[in-house]
Order: C-alpha cells, then sequence, then structure tokens
C-alpha cells in the first residue's frame, strides 16, 4: 500500500518513553484530524522577575515565575494524503514546518496530552537521567 494512502506515524529518534502509541492511532482516527500530535507540559522556573506591563505601564511584578508550556513531545500521527501539502517545501525542514505548512494549507491538527514518561535524550547527561529512572 503506498504510503500516501496509510496512517503515518512520526517519532523523534532521541526519546525514552513509555508512551502508549495503540492510544494515540486510536484517538487519532476518533479525532479525523489530518495529523495529532503528542503533546505534554513543560514547567520553567525564571531565574528573573517579571514585568507584566500594559501600554507601558507595569501592572504587576512577578518574582522568579514559573511558566508552564504546552509541548509536542516528538510523537505525531499523520492521516492518509495529509503529507501532500508539504510540497516544495524548503529542504531541510523540521517537524514545526510540517506542522506549519499543514495549519497554513487549511488541515487540522489535534493534539493528544499522553500523560507517558517522556524524556529528550540528546545529550549524555539527559540519557543518564533517564536511565536512572525506574522503568
Amino acid at each position: 500500500m503506498p504510503i500516501d494512502e496509510m496512517t503515518t506515524l512520526f517519532v523523534f529518534a532521541d526519546l525514552l518513553t513509555d508512551f502508549n502509541f495503540e492510544r494515540l492511532l486510536s484517538i487519532h482516527q476518533a479525532n479525523q484530524s489530518d495529523a495529532t500530535l503528542a503533546s505534554h507540559y513543560e514547567e520553567y522556573q525564571l531565574s528573573l522577575g517579571e514585568l507584566v506591563e500594559n501600554d507601558g505601564l507595569i501592572e504587576k511584578y512577578v518574582e522568579k515565575p514559573a511558566k508552564r508550556y504546552l509541548i509536542c513531545s516528538g510523537i505525531a500521527a499523520f492521516s492518509p494524503g495529509a503529507l501532500a501539502s508539504l510540497a516544495g517545501l524548503q529542504v531541510p525542514f523540521g517537524l514545526a514546518d510540517v506542522i506549519n505548512r499543514m495549519i497554513d494549507t487549511g488541515k487540522a491538527i489535534a493534539h493528544w496530552n499522553h500523560g507517558a514518561r517522556w524524556f529528550d535524550v540528546n545529550t549524555k547527561k539527559l540519557l543518564a537521567l533517564a536511565e536512572s529512572q525506574d522503568w
């Protein structure tokens, strides 16, 4: 079967996870989007104070706030034919380029907050941290 007729699973190679891939595919099929991104939240503690302003006036000073971001976990499912909108992308390109092109061409992109243990192990330090976990 040609790839443009199948659901395509995408995974970054530098991940260590106990992610449920079957669940992603099930959710992707149920939501009927063109792509479903696996997601999770990451929190970062800023080391400086944040100024919250409106029209040049400070409304609040927050000392060393924690910021929470919805993150793509580097895992995705693409519906059959969804990647056809990528023709003409400048090479090399990354996942952000793919998703933004799909959005620009009217494709529906969903996400699923998976809740799995997930480590981006792209440094020796992060790999050692992941390996130290009780899997």
